[in-house]
């Protein structure tokens, strides 16, 4: 068997050499929808708000009252912590 010590180097070596190895690219988050990637800027459809809702105003006013009117936070899974009844 062979130890780890020689497996990991060679396989990351053969990882490099099929272009398989992934590396981190720098993003910078602009306002808006945008990203600034080596200095390109694009639209990123990675995150949550590819729609812009967090920049609108509505979604924010109605986001700002729902928390004040029911907390925010996240219990167990409904099984364990009940299903929560918003209003009646």
């Amino acid at each position: 068997m062979q130890s780890l010590d020689n497996y990991a180097p060679n396989t990351l070596a053969e990882i490099k050499d099929r272009h398989f190895h992934r590396t981190l690219n720098e993003t910078v988050r602009e306002e808006g929808l945008g990203i600034d990637r080596e200095r390109r800027r694009l639209r990123s459809f990675t995150r949550n708000d590819y729609f812009g809702l967090t920049q609108n105003l509505a979604v924010k006013w109605i986001t700002i009252s729902a928390i004040e009117k029911y907390d925010v936070g996240s219990d167990a899974s409904r099984l364990v912590a009940r299903t929560r009844v918003l209003a009646r």
